[in-house]
């Protein structure tokens, strides 16, 4: 499990001992508001030798206050779209080594979500994207985290073009869990907090129900190599199509150009991947 608290991550540990007797569950410190966390992860990892068949990308924030990560980046930004790029393409070269090593397919599973249709992304038309998210100035807090779940299907979708030829045996795919009752709004206060918290006592799944399709997207023979190319997006346990401005290539490309720049300006390392 990687985790910004590792406090919280050992009673996650726990709780997977005490239900299911597994004792293999170990906890390492990743903070996605923080390049040098990522590097350092994905580098402890390399260093441990142990293979990696499936990478879930999990993390995220999701609030409505404009604050900077020690980067210089608004944070939604960085934790739910650059800081997940980049930890893909840092282990993704020891994707495709599990791959060789022990014939089989590794899988990347970026959790997006159905409100990456919520938003119009008024910076698309912009030159730089993201740079324009990251102004005040240009940008606003209040659809951050729809914009962020977009960034993460154009992501996963130029991930699945660009790495075939280099990481053939590894397919990525994103997917939608559905809205679930989590401590995931936890920054929302007042009347919104109260209106967010009614809101999901009517409607919202249980965080098992909502986990049953990163599961799927995890491990299900649909997602395989042989069944399809990746970079699908899924949804309620299907493969389901995502926005228009979702499967916009030029735009889809635009944003991965100017990420990919930001990421190897941070990881030098990184320009392996991200411009295999």
């Amino acid at each position: 499990l990687a985790v910004r608290d590792v406090k919280k991550g050992n009673e996650a540990v726990a709780k997977i001992q005490s239900h299911s007797g597994y004792e293999g569950t170990e906890v390492w410190s990743l903070d996605l508001a923080d390049f040098a966390s990522v590097e350092a992860f994905a580098n402890r990892f390399k260093a441990s030798g142990e293979r990696l068949d499936i990478l879930i990308s999990n993390a995220g924030v999701n609030t409505r206050q404009w604050s900077n990560t020690k980067d210089g980046f608004e944070s939604t930004l960085q934790v739910n779209h650059l800081s997940n790029m980049l930890l893909i393409s840092l282990l993704l070269p020891v994707m495709q080594d599990t791959a060789k090593t022990h014939t089989v397919q590794p899988r990347i599973v970026v959790v997006a979500s159905e409100v990456h249709a919520w938003t119009s992304y008024d910076q698309r038309s912009a030159c730089d994207p993201i740079s324009a998210l990251n102004d005040p100035s240009r940008s606003s807090i209040k659809d951050r985290y729809p914009v962020s779940k977009l960034l993460n299907v154009f992501m996963t979708r130029q991930f699945a073009t660009r790495m075939k030829a280099k990481f053939p045996d590894v397919s990525i795919h994103c997917l939608n869990p559905g809205f679930c009752k989590t401590a995931f709004s936890r920054e929302f206060t007042g009347l919104i907090g109260i209106g967010f918290g009614i809101f999901a006592l009517m409607i919202a799944r249980t965080s098992e129900q909502g986990a049953r399709t990163l599961v799927h997207a995890a491990v299900h023979e649909d997602l395989d190599l042989e069944r399809g190319p990746g970079g699908r997006y899924w949804s309620e346990c299907s493969e389901n199509a995502p926005t228009l401005t979702a499967c916009s290539s030029d735009l889809a490309s635009r944003v991965w150009e100017e990420s990919a720049s930001i990421l190897v300006r941070a990881v030098p390392r990184s320009r392996q991947t991200l411009y295999a």
